[in-house]
């Protein structure tokens, strides 16, 4: 919630508190980890593999070069005019290469991404995340991480590649929070559309579990089997049930289905 409503410039004592805040309470890959001060050895890898035959991906920045290149970011943060998606995710790259912490680097620098992006919304809250676009993308993130990162291949830290692919993530977020607040629009304007009808705690059950998807995801629509395992009735009342549903206008048969086959789905208008 700070780095979402919080615009005031982003500063080393605020960096702290958020990894306190953030992994005092969240599992971590070390046991014994140092919150909110940065490592203060130069060891830090990103491995894979079997012990003897590890693969590096990456090498973080010696620990004595951390305090200043944190400063330089902050200063780049707090005074670029840069297109504040594009810092977003300059700035998130940025952080992870000189991987400060011992541990939680990845989540911080989603946090920073986050906040980057809210300086644009002032006290407005988003509704959108670029933290959970990249969860939902995890091996490709790290793919073009190490691909930015390697200065064997990228020399020059050419982060074309990564930025459109952050750019994208941004725009899976924001068709995230699109489809989000569709459903939450359609189940409001389908309640209010029958809120003048009497329905038995079973009919209740099954409208709210159709709503919950988006039109397509239930597989082949609402079938009388279905409803029996659903709502744990006898099939004369899932048949009852499912004909009052047709009668108020809550269900419609969808066209091609028949006898046993039958299937139903609710009226397109509250979809």
């Amino acid at each position: 919630m700070d780095a979402i409503l919080n615009a005031a410039p982003l500063k080393l004592e605020r960096l702290h508190k958020w990894h306190m805040a953030l992994l005092s309470h969240m599992p971590s890959s070390f046991k014994n980890i140092q919150l909110g001060v940065f490592r203060d050895y130069d060891d830090m890898q990103i491995v894979s593999g079997p012990i003897g035959k590890e693969n590096v991906h990456f090498v973080g920045l010696p620990h004595k070069k951390i305090v200043q290149d944190i400063n330089s970011l902050f200063e780049y943060i707090n005074g670029s005019s840069d297109n504040i998606y594009i810092k977003s995710a300059i700035a998130h790259l940025w952080f992870v290469t000189i991987h400060p912490y011992d541990d939680g680097n990845g989540r911080i620098a989603r946090m920073i991404s986050d906040y980057i992006v809210s300086q644009s919304f002032g006290l407005e809250y988003k509704y959108f995340s670029i933290s959970s676009a990249i969860a939902n993308d995890r091996k490709n993130y790290y793919d073009k991480l190490e691909a930015t990162q390697n200065l064997t291949d990228n020399p020059n830290l050419d982060c074309t590649s990564w930025i459109g692919w952050y750019l994208d993530r941004f725009n899976d977020s924001l068709q995230e929070t699109l489809d989000v607040i569709h459903k939450i629009m359609s189940k409001t304007k389908f309640w209010d559309k029958v809120r003048h009808i009497t329905l038995n705690q079973r009919q209740l059950k099954v409208l709210t579990k159709l709503l919950e998807y988006n039109a397509g995801e239930f597989q082949g629509g609402l079938t009388t089997k279905k409803y029996v395992a659903m709502t744990k009735t006898s099939l004369a009342t899932a048949k009852r049930d499912i004909q009052e549903l047709l009668k108020y206008g809550c269900l419609y048969q969808v066209e091609g289905t028949s006898g046993r086959n039958v299937s139903y789905e609710l009226l397109k208008v509250y979809k």
